[in-house]
């Protein structure tokens, strides 16, 4: 089981690499569709919300596939 500290470290560690993803890819609608997921992940980061910015990343991951 995680503790508070350790998921928010582990959301800001996919948040990291969906970032690295995101930059890469091309301009356009899924990138544009990323990237509001990916600024509710970081939002939700921010406000120590884990659990919303990991789902977050996930539904961006998702449109990434």
């Amino acid at each position: 089981m995680f503790s508070s500290e350790q998921r928010h470290l582990d959301a800001e560690e996919q948040l990291k690499k969906v970032k690295a993803i995101c930059d890469q890819t091309p301009a356009g609608e899924k990138k544009d569709e990323v990237m509001q997921f990916y600024i509710a992940a970081e939002d939700a980061h921010k406000m120590r919300m884990n659990n919303k910015c990991i789902a977050q990343l996930a539904k961006a991951r998702e449109v990434l596939k």
